[in-house]
């Protein structure tokens, strides 16, 4: 035991007991005269131990700013954590919206939809990274947050409900937009060609909502709402472009033609149609060809590595032909002047059919029983 006057504490706190109970009888009012007088005395020590940190403890004297930028290196439930471990600490990761910058909070459940707002509440006018996955938003936390916040949010990705991402609202820090979905219900016996819904009408303004994008990922692309995307051009900041079409006959060649400027660094294309229109675009000035398939999805696919780093592919789904996908490269011949096929040996039957039906020379075969690829390298 610490050996300190306890005298002099014992006739103080006698001294007020007795002063405050003198006229009680009842045990229930000498119980909260204790926890009172219990209460007072702890704040009492609390001040005191603040008092000795200030002068003691290091993180005391760091600068407010320097402990939120030390908060800002968190995981989301760390900055939760910290928050709550004094009032100086609180003080700090309410005062400082970017610690909130990023918010990777990963699968929640809607009962954690509220950490959504407290963490949105606190970002301020700051921009923000918001990443989750949520199943449902049946009281619409969600859907309001992002609708009063859409101004700053720089990230929007993860799984969300549907038509949870208010696409009606100007976002211009908007960098990355993933797993949009523009989809309606069609009813039974109503033609496509005839329907407009709401959702899908949003994204013929996509680029003026949101100027600035970095990075767009639309999957699930249907030919039948193929008119309700944006013309273009898309805005000079776009480096990354990823389409998928879901419908056969679907060719998504076409917007990436329209949307194409010298800022895109990589493009990722996928669909059922093997017809490209646009494929002399997506390859023009590749240095290097790469064509693969594989036998186990039944899909095969076309990489051009281009100057600078940047890399063009597309996928053809329920397509494992190589000779025709062969067809389809040599098709964009114009945009394949600077590709150089070197003889080699091949040990496939499929390899041989796509060199006598297509190219008749390749410069690097590799065949497993489940794919097999083909590399065209410059001269």
């Amino acid at each position: 035991m610490l050996a300190f006057n306890h005298e002099a504490l014992r006739v103080q706190l006698a001294a007020d007991f007795i002063s405050l109970s003198s006229s009680v009888r009842d045990a229930a009012q000498v119980s909260h005269i204790f926890r009172a007088l219990a209460r007072t005395a702890v704040a009492i020590l609390c001040e005191f131990t603040q008092t000795w940190s200030a002068s003691n403890d290091r993180l005391w004297h760091m600068p407010d700013e320097a402990l939120a930028l030390c908060f800002t290196f968190l995981p989301f439930s760390g900055r939760i954590t910290v928050s709550h471990v004094s009032r100086r600490w609180r003080r700090i990761a309410i005062a400082h919206p970017a610690i909130w910058a990023h918010l990777d909070m990963g699968r929640i459940s809607p009962r954690q939809l509220h950490l959504v707002h407290m963490a949105l509440s606190r970002s301020g006018s700051h921009p923000v990274d918001l990443r989750l996955l949520v199943d449902a938003d049946p009281n619409g936390i969600l859907k309001n947050n992002l609708k009063h916040h859409m101004h700053h949010l720089r990230a929007v990705e993860g799984d969300l409900p549907w038509h949870i991402v208010p696409l009606s609202i100007s976002a211009p820090f908007i960098e990355t937009l993933s797993g949009l979905d523009y989809h309606a219900e069609i009813p039974s016996g109503l033609l496509a060609s005839l329907c407009h819904p709401k959702s899908a009408e949003t994204f013929r303004r996509l680029f003026y909502l949101f100027p600035t994008p970095q990075s767009l990922h639309l999957n699930g692309l249907q030919k039948a709402f193929a008119r309700f995307l944006p013309q273009g051009p898309a805005p000079a900041s776009l480096s990354s472009l990823t389409l998928e079409g879901v419908d056969p006959g679907y060719d998504v060649t076409p917007h990436y033609n329209n949307w194409r400027t010298d800022s895109l660094r990589y493009v990722s294309l996928q669909q059922e149609e093997i017809f490209a229109a646009h494929l002399d675009q997506l390859l023009s000035g590749a240095r290097r060809l790469t064509v693969r398939v594989d036998y186990n999805l039944e899909t095969s696919g076309i990489i051009a590595q281009c100057p600078g780093g940047r890399a063009h592919s597309i996928t053809f789904t329920d397509e494992d032909n190589i000779a025709r996908t062969a067809e389809v490269v040599l098709s964009a011949a114009s945009a394949l002047q600077r590709v150089h096929y070197e003889p080699g040996e091949h040990r496939s039957t499929d390899a041989r059919t796509l060199v006598r039906a297509a190219v008749d020379r390749s410069s690097y075969f590799r065949a497993t029983p489940s794919d097999a690829e083909f590399v065209f390298p410059v001269l």
